[in-house]
């Protein structure tokens, strides 16, 4: 017997200022979905602790991972809206 295995969900991310359209996979990072998507965007740590990947989110919902530092990412920033695309991971289609 075969084992279907269920369809895995994906969001859209439009990145400002270009408008350019990524597919991030259900808990993907959005570094992770842009890399595999060929976007170049600046990163070095890929874990929440240098701040490289700051961004601001203009609309989505997301959830920001336990691992990212308070000094990479400070609390008035998250009030504001921004997130570090490397320990971001999208719930819903996001416009970053």
């Amino acid at each position: 017997m075969n084992a279907t295995k269920a369809p895995v969900g994906t969001y859209e991310i439009t990145l400002e200022p270009s408008g350019k359209v990524i597919t991030v996979k259900e808990g993907q990072t959005i570094l992770d979905g842009a890399i595999r998507n060929g976007i170049q965007v600046a990163y070095c740590c890929r874990h929440g602790s240098c701040s490289a990947c700051k961004c601001l989110v203009h609309n989505g919902e997301y959830e920001i991972m336990d691992r990212v530092s308070e000094y990479s990412l400070m609390s008035f920033e998250r009030e504001e809206g921004f997130t570090l695309m490397c320990s971001t991971v999208p719930e819903t289609d996001m416009v970053d």
